[in-house]
């Protein structure tokens, strides 16, 4: 398989770039969180300036253009707005919303759903995240895209203190997980968005993510097995483990 820590971007150390990698599936992660002041606050400033440096060094120029426009568009409006097209989209209304959890695209019952569910925690005890009831499932879009920067910055800890091997087992965790899981699904959920939402920024952002986790899995050497957008209602799901802390990484402050 293809490694970015043997082709870093150029003017990058392999530690450097593996954090990079990690910081951007993390700003992609707090955008899909539910709405704050802070997250707005976030979105006029870090958020948006990591964002933009890290996704023109990967070519995705189109799609941050679409985002920072509808991005301008999305902040002259109150936060109660926000948080009514956040609901409205993932509050379990299937008329006007979209799903965005894993198993509503890869389980067709639920005894595959609970399979499904049990093999993404499995990752996450196996790296020591602690999950337990929360906000948001394991297999929620903002857990796995955290889980994923979570690897790639504790890749980059490993390379920057010379554990090859460990910085192996991260990165063949990262394969797998975009094989077996994230990979899989983000593209559907991302057409839903374009279908469903009523906020120009979602369906930017959904490009955006969806680009990134393409570049993701080309630059790994990964090909998931394809699946359908959810035919049914029936996979609805309600609120589960989520994240209950994520170790910090090393000089990076989220």
């Amino acid at each position: 398989m293809n490694s970015l820590a043997e082709k870093p971007l150029s003017g990058f150390r392999a530690p450097e770039e593996a954090a990079r990698r990690g910081i951007l599936y993390v700003d992609l992660a707090a955008c899909w969180a539910y709405p704050s002041a802070a997250l707005l606050d976030g979105l006029r400033g870090v958020h948006l300036g990591r964002m933009r440096q890290l996704a023109v060094e990967r070519g995705f120029v189109k799609e941050l253009e679409s985002l920072e426009e509808a991005l301008q568009e999305a902040l002259a409006r109150p936060l109660e707005d926000w948080c009514v097209e956040h609901t409205r989209l993932f509050g379990g209304f299937p008329a006007t919303g979209c799903q965005a959890y894993e198993t509503a695209y890869t389980a067709s019952h639920v005894f595959q759903q609970t399979q499904e569910m049990a093999d993404v925690a499995g990752f996450y005890r196996a790296f020591g995240v602690a999950v337990g009831e929360g906000t948001e499932r394991v297999d929620h879009l903002v857990s796995e895209l955290e889980f994923m920067g979570f690897l790639a910055m504790k890749e980059s800890q490993a390379l920057d203190k010379g554990e090859a091997e460990q910085a192996a087992v991260c990165r063949d965790a990262q394969q797998s997980f975009l094989a077996s899981h994230l990979g899989r699904w983000v593209g559907p959920f991302s057409g839903q968005i374009g279908r469903k939402t009523l906020f120009p920024f979602y369906c930017s952002l959904s490009r955006l993510t969806s680009a990134y986790v393409d570049y993701e899995m080309a630059a790994l050497g990964v090909v998931p097995e394809p699946v359908n957008p959810p035919q049914s209602e029936d996979a609805w799901g309600s609120p589960g483990p989520s994240f209950e802390s994520r170790p910090a990484v090393e000089g990076f402050d989220q």
